[in-house]
């Protein structure tokens, strides 16, 4: 858990200390983590990497939390592994889950992406904490690791100028992060924007800070920094004001005195003579690209530098969504109509919405009496169990291929044939043996040697028997198919001029006489069908042409789909004329007719199904 004993002043200053980081990586990525983990109160924190083209998920280093316990709870590793993969895309990811009967926090949010190392917090918010603030916090301090990195890289080049702004950063961060807890402690809205600008105008040694509130098309001076209020008629209002306005028109932040001669300045000029300023800074609060405000920065003794510039643009930027955001909370109940109603258009848009809405009960009473001939479409694809293998008869090598892939062949074709320069040299051998034994007999006989004629006539069996298998091989040698269908397997590049062994498989066949359809029909309407013979169906590649199938048997036993719904197959019939273009696999939507139901009953089934299951009526 998160220990009281450390300040944010205490983290910060460990957090700077590591930008400069002259530890090995490990020792780094302890203490890193050990920060991030106190600054965001979290109870524990995980950096870990995620590989997308392999889709791995490797933990790294852990705090706060066992290894064994993350993975025995299977939800936590769930949303851990899934918000590590969103905030590669969207530098950070957060998710809330039950954990123990408490609801927790996992943010995740990228340290480095050549790594594709996350950092990612498991945060229980304290009262008055909002997750958005722990979230601009990791974002602040996120490129830390980053940083190390580029140090640890540049002390290997002595020449290199080391970076000089750590400690900058650091003060800035701090700010920064000051600014917005205190904006966060606030309830009301004309606090908080007071809070605001007095923190703002004090921390940057600013002259005068002001925020101005847009309203429809008008803007409202809402606060000055160090006054706890002001005339309405003052003379700095209107002129503030036109200021304001200025910076709204062109909808562009405005550096006066600046080079920038494109943009309008007069009030900006009128308004720094006024108050003897050397500098005036005004920003576009902005939410959701929606302007909701202004913010004009004064100096009177030096100009507005660009990183000054940067900082008050990111310090506003995290805080506009605070700020729109209790605006609309403080906002009475009237006032909230009026603003609904204002955001109308016109009061056309009222006509139409009462005309749509007539139309729509015209519809209810049309629905409940108009009957319709009610559809199902199911996913489907076409299956076969009758595909022919050809194999190798002996071993051998490839001299010819007739067919390829996806060519259609006929019984008895010749689909390849093998080399028989090999066979028939053995057969002409076999057949000199027998010549050779023959003659050893009659020999072995006029001398009247038996053993000797008896070992000859064994062996001239034995050439006889090897002659015999010769001649089989040379028979086999032109392979033929045994069906009429489309080779689905073997490539003539690959087999032409290959040796293969004996059984080694050469083609596959599908025998078109074979395909059926299998329809995934959900399990809602397996009892509507059971009088239902045909349907129709289209095939994904053509879906122009619309085909007949008649059913043959439901499965009786629902499986589970892709989506974990219960669904059971129907298949059927084999297709006597398949096209020539219908390939095993292909999907498919088949459509199933019932009866004819109200257009209320098509509309609204489901659901009156699902409150039934769901509250037992």
């Amino acid at each position: 858990m998160f220990n009281e004993e450390y300040k944010t002043s205490d983290i910060l200053q460990d957090l700077k200390e590591l930008r400069n980081f002259n530890g090995n990586e490990t020792e780094f990525l302890n203490q890193y983590l050990k920060s991030l983990t106190l600054l965001s109160k979290a109870s524990a924190g995980i950096i870990s990497s995620f590989d997308e083209d392999l889709d791995k998920f490797e933990i790294i280093k852990l705090q706060g939390i066992e290894k064994e316990t993350l993975g025995n709870n299977r939800q936590i590793y769930q949303s851990l592994v899934r918000t590590s993969k969103r905030s590669l895309s969207n530098e950070y990811s957060f998710e809330n889950i039950k954990y123990f009967q408490n609801s927790m926090y996992i943010i995740s949010f990228v340290i480095e992406i050549s790594k594709r190392y996350v950092l990612s917090l498991f945060v229980n918010l304290h009262k008055n904490q909002k997750i958005d603030e722990i979230i601009i916090r990791t974002q602040l301090v996120s490129d830390i690791y980053s940083s190390y990195l580029a140090n640890k890289k540049n002390q290997n080049y002595p020449l290199v100028n080391k970076h000089k702004g750590s400690e900058f950063d650091t003060q800035e961060l701090k700010r920064i992060i000051e600014i917005i807890d205190l904006l966060n402690s606030e309830d009301i809205f004309e606090k908080a924007v007071l809070t605001f600008v007095n923190e703002i105008c004090s921390k940057y040694n600013l002259s005068s800070v002001s925020y101005g509130l847009k309203e429809n098309d008008n803007i409202k001076l809402m606060a000055i920094s160090h006054l706890e209020s002001f005339d309405k008629k003052q003379n700095i209002v209107d002129k503030l004001t036109g200021v304001f306005e200025e910076a709204l028109d062109q909808n562009e932040d405005i550096l006066y005195p600046s080079k920038n001669d494109n943009l309008i300045t007069f009030s900006h000029n009128h308004y720094l003579k006024y108050k003897s300023l050397t500098s005036l800074l005004t920003f576009i609060i902005r939410v959701d690209k929606k302007n909701i405000g202004v913010l004009c920065l004064e100096k009177n003794d030096t100009s507005f530098s660009y990183k000054e510039f940067i900082n008050l643009r990111l310090l506003i930027n995290l805080s506009a969504t605070t700020l729109n955001t209790l605006y609309v909370k403080n906002l009475s109940f009237p006032k909230k109509i009026i603003q609904n109603f204002k955001e109308q258009k016109n009061t056309k848009q009222l006509n139409i919405k009462k005309f749509f809405l007539g139309l729509s009960s015209l519809f209810i009473i049309f629905s409940f009496f108009e009957v319709f001939t009610y559809n199902i479409k199911s996913n489907a694809s076409l299956s076969t169990n009758s595909i022919h293998i050809v194999s190798a008869p002996f071993d051998g090598v490839v001299n010819n291929v007739n067919y390829d892939i996806s060519d259609n062949v006929k019984k008895e074709e010749i689909l390849l044939t093998f080399d028989t320069k090999e066979l028939l040299l053995k057969e002409i051998e076999e057949e000199a043996n027998i010549i050779r034994h023959k003659v050893d007999i009659q020999k072995y006989r006029a001398l009247n040697k038996l053993a000797m004629m008896k070992a000859s006539s064994a062996k001239l069996s034995q050439t006889r028997a090897r002659l015999e298998k010769i001649k089989y091989y040379l028979e086999q040698s032109n392979v033929k198919s045994l069906v009429e269908g489309t080779i689905i397997k073997g490539d003539r590049k690959n087999l032409f001029g290959l040796p293969v062994k004996k059984a080694s498989i050469l083609f596959e066949i599908l025998e078109k006489s074979s395909l059926y359809l299998t329809i995934e029909l959900e399990e809602l309407y397996v009892d509507d069908i059971n009088e239902i013979k045909k349907g129709e169906f289209i095939l994904l590649s053509k879906p122009d042409e619309v085909f007949i199938f008649e059913i043959d048997k439901i499965i009786p036993m629902a499986k589970v789909n892709k989506n974990n719904k219960n669904i059971f197959l129907i298949k059927s019939k084999p297709f006597k004329n398949s096209k020539e273009w219908w390939k095993p696999g292909m999907s498919a939507v088949a459509k199933i007719s019932l009866e004819k139901k109200s257009l209320f009953w098509i509309l609204t089934h489901k659901l009156t199904n699902y409150i039934r299951i769901q509250f037992w009526i």
